[in-house]
């Protein structure tokens, strides 16, 4: 019995090296390939979030992060909701008291800003003034099976015409678009229905271009092409590769990297920059996804700055507001981050590589 237990011993410790073997070639190849490529984007919320699927880009290196920029306005609302409450007693009695006086008809505190009809109008102005190009979230195959079936058209550059539907589509999408959550399990599984309903609904004004002009914000006559829905099929053209291990930024760039294409003028203590990375490149016969964690709090403190702008005397008055959102919502992302490696990685059979400065430098 023992010489059998020693032989069943030295048969799963043989197993373990090359398992350890093939992890080690993997790193090394995402390292060569991946990270040492790595180039730095500063101020990187000048730079689209994006899903960890990076809009099926293989040609660039890109901000990721679970769920995009989607998700972090997702994160910072629900903090909000979490930090102040539902009581909303002031701010309805200000608008009912004085109705005509100027000052109650905006928001004046973090919680009143996201009431829907502070709410849009902020998100406009934050998308409309955002240096990013875009602001993108890709259809799911049953939010493009409805638009094909509906006869959507697709745009030369891949984003669905929501503006040019007609009103029976447009009561259909919202519907499937916010009542449906488009069928997304990550939408599905944020646990704030109310928070969610808020900004599907801000969303699916935008995309469609259906603001109401009360929203009063000038200059979004275009906005419907800078938040843009895509077409899957549009971006999907290489042949579907598969996800075999997750890379995870943990670190806030000091260095850049020794590329020949990497900028190299940067400030070392620029907290808002972020390494962008190509975890799609086809030099690796799979893909590796990326959580940028740093690119992900840049975009949540842009985010709370600009929030800061639209109610400054609530921020000014106390500044631990700022501080307790941004530490929330820190909180929580880390959480979800945590949810999703322990239900996707493994030790071998998908492992997580994380990547700090040491490795970065």
């Amino acid at each position: 019995m023992r010489e059998v237990q020693r032989r069943q011993d030295r048969r799963i410790a043989r197993q373990t090296r090359v398992k350890e073997q093939v992890k080690s070639v993997m790193k090394n190849e995402i390292m060569k390939f991946v990270v040492d490529r790595a180039e730095f984007k500063t101020p990187s919320f000048h730079s689209e979030l994006l899903d960890l699927h990076s809009n099926y880009d293989a040609n660039k290196n890109t901000l990721t992060h679970i769920g995009g920029f989607y998700q972090q306005l997702y994160l910072m609302v629900s903090a909000i909701f979490e930090q102040y409450g539902d009581d909303l007693k002031d701010f309805y009695d200000r608008r009912r008291d004085l109705p005509e006086n100027e000052l109650n008809k905006k928001a004046q505190t973090a919680r009143e800003l996201v009431v829907e009809q502070h709410f849009l109008p902020f998100l406009c102005t934050y998308f409309r003034d955002s240096k990013c190009d875009s602001f993108t979230m890709m259809a799911t195959p049953e939010m493009a099976a409805f638009m094909q079936e509906n006869k959507v058209t697709v745009s030369g550059q891949g984003h669905y015409e929501l503006n040019k539907v007609s009103k029976e589509v447009y009561l259909k999408f919202r519907h499937m678009f916010i009542e449906e959550r488009m069928c997304s399990k990550a939408w599905l599984a944020n646990k704030n229905a109310k928070v969610t309903d808020l900004l599907l609904g801000c969303l699916c004004l935008i995309l469609c271009k259906k603001v109401p002009t009360e929203c009063a914000v000038n200059k979004i006559d275009s906005l419907h092409n800078k938040v843009r829905l895509l077409s899957p099929s549009f971006f999907m053209k290489e042949q579907a590769r598969q996800d075999s291990a997750l890379l995870r930024i943990t670190c806030q760039p000091r260095q850049p990297p020794t590329t020949p294409n990497s900028q190299t003028s940067l400030d070392k203590d620029d907290s808002t920059q972020a390494w962008a990375l190509n975890g799609r490149t086809l030099q690796l016969p799979y893909n590796v996804p990326v959580i940028n964690q740093q690119a992900a709090r840049n975009f949540r403190e842009d985010l709370v700055t600009a929030m800061a702008k639209a109610v400054p005397d609530f921020f000014k008055e106390d500044p631990v507001h700022q501080r307790a959102l941004l530490a929330l919502t820190e909180e929580t992302c880390l959480e979800m981050e945590d949810s999703m490696l322990q239900q996707r990685c493994s030790e071998y059979e998908f492992p997580l590589f994380d990547i700090g400065n040491q490795e970065l430098e």
